[in-house]
């Protein structure tokens, strides 16, 4: 049977498959490092983000090649990707900003990311972390998702 990155490679060629695997040892160690519920790389599609890698980590519920519209959307990740900035959310259900935003229907109430560029400085999309309970993220784990990210 074929790995989830496998197939997203197929359907991204110009990523390959042998890059989405180390992209996936990079998530696994990350939200093994930082004690998140999950970590994900996001890519921008046109209006959409879609699920790129996904942390193999027990109750995430994102799968790879899941896709939500990008423009509008209130995603954590919309605002990264416009500002190309770092996002730190600790607890989105007090946030007037981010209490209604679409990844608290799934119970993902903190969340840090950062900016994904091509090469050529072009947005990719974001590396990230989120969690089920309130996680301020240490200003280690933001240095962490910065490097693997580069």
């Amino acid at each position: 049977m074929r790995q989830a990155n496998d197939l997203y490679a197929a359907a991204v060629p110009h990523i390959s498959a042998a890059t989405l695997r180390e992209w996936q040892g990079i998530v696994d160690l990350i939200v093994r490092f930082s004690g998140a519920r999950v970590g994900l790389i996001m890519h921008a599609v046109g209006d959409e983000i879609e699920v790129c890698i996904a942390s193999q980590t027990e109750g995430n519920p994102y799968r790879v090649g899941d896709r939500e519209c990008l423009i509008g959307s209130g995603l954590y990740c919309e605002r990264v990707i416009a500002t190309q900035a770092p996002l730190l959310v600790p607890n989105a259900l007090e946030s007037a900003e981010w209490r209604d935003n679409p990844d608290v229907r799934l119970h993902m109430i903190a969340y840090l990311g950062v900016p994904i560029c091509w090469p050529g400085g072009q947005p990719f999309g974001t590396l990230c972390l989120l969690d089920d309970q309130e996680n301020a993220y240490s200003p280690d784990v933001l240095g962490l998702l910065e490097r693997m990210r580069d």
